[in-house]
This record gives structure tokens, sequence and C-alpha cells, in this order.
């Protein structure tokens, strides 16, 4: 486990060094990027926003229509995360769609870390022993919750009136 997870943070250490920087792009490229933030402010920005995450912008930092260079470069290094995942995993399906997008890796670490401080899950509180009082014999074919037998019939379904006896005693308890 230690060593895996050791593994992981050294490849997306490797992974964050090699990125491509958003001012290398070209300008197709650089416009799709943008139309992408653009959906990705109507959509998420406000819960980002609301969250927290959203990252603190300098008023005099350069823009590029309408957004800092400093958010095209992190939602630019989102979408290569998830490039790299969607081709480390074919199966599996991953977005840069969401709340945490404009997070670098170490934010989003922090937090992680944050959210579940003070939190210990090794110490349990040790669960109250409970009296065991069982009786020595139960006729469950007199309990009330029994209903009555059903023809049925040639039907071939007991296990249908099986499921339905076991639900119906199960509602009544």
């Amino acid at each position: 486990m230690k060593a895996s997870l050791a593994l992981s943070t050294a490849l997306a250490t490797t992974a964050s060094a090699a990125r491509q920087s958003f001012k290398s792009l070209s300008a197709s490229d650089r416009t799709l990027l943008e139309e992408q933030l653009d959906k990705w402010k109507a959509s998420y920005g406000p819960i980002a926003e609301a969250n927290g995450f959203f990252p603190q912008t300098d008023t005099t930092s350069a823009r590029v229509n309408g957004h800092t260079i400093d958010e095209l470069e992190r939602f630019h290094h989102t979408v290569q995360d998830v490039e790299n995942a969607t081709a480390a995993n074919p199966g599996a399906e991953f977005s840069p769609f969401n709340q945490f997008a404009l997070l670098t890796d170490e934010e989003f670490k922090g937090m992680l870390v944050k959210s579940f401080a003070g939190q210990n899950f090794t110490k349990a509180a040790p669960l109250p022993e409970l009296k065991n009082e069982r009786a020595s014999k139960k006729d469950w074919s007199t309990s009330k919750c029994n209903s009555p037998i059903t023809n049925q019939g040639k039907c071939g379904s007991c296990w249908a009136f099986a499921t339905i006896g076991t639900v119906e005693y199960a509602h009544c308890i």
C-alpha cells in the first residue's frame, strides 16, 4: 500500500514536471482550451468559488480573453492529467469538468488533508456488549407474520412464492 502510494506520488511528480505549458500551444489549441475553460467556468466555476476551490487571482495579472494566464495553465494541466489518465486506463472515463479542475496537485492534496484533519479512523470506540439472550426454541410456523399457504399449481416459479413470503414476513416484523 505504502509502496503504491510512493510510486503514484513519484509518477505524479514526474508527470507534473513534464507538462506542456499553455503558452507552447498552437493558436487553435489555445482557442479550444479557452472555450473549454469558458464552459468550465459557466458550469463549475460557481461551485468551485463557493467551496474555496477557485484560485486567488491578482487583478493586475495578464489576461487572455478574460482568463488569467494562471487559470489557463491550471486548466491546461488538468486537461493533460485527464488525457494521461485516459491513456493509462482505457476502460475508465475521466473529465476535467469538476469543481477541482483549477487546483494544483499540492492545493488538492492540502485540501484533502484538511478535510480529514482531527479524525482518527484507527481508534474507534468499542461496541457495547450485547446480552446474549436467545430463546432455546422458536416455532416460526405459528407466527402471526406467516401468510397462508399459496397453491402454486403447476407454475414452476416456487422461487417467486418463496421470495414473496420472505418479503411479507420481513415487512410484518
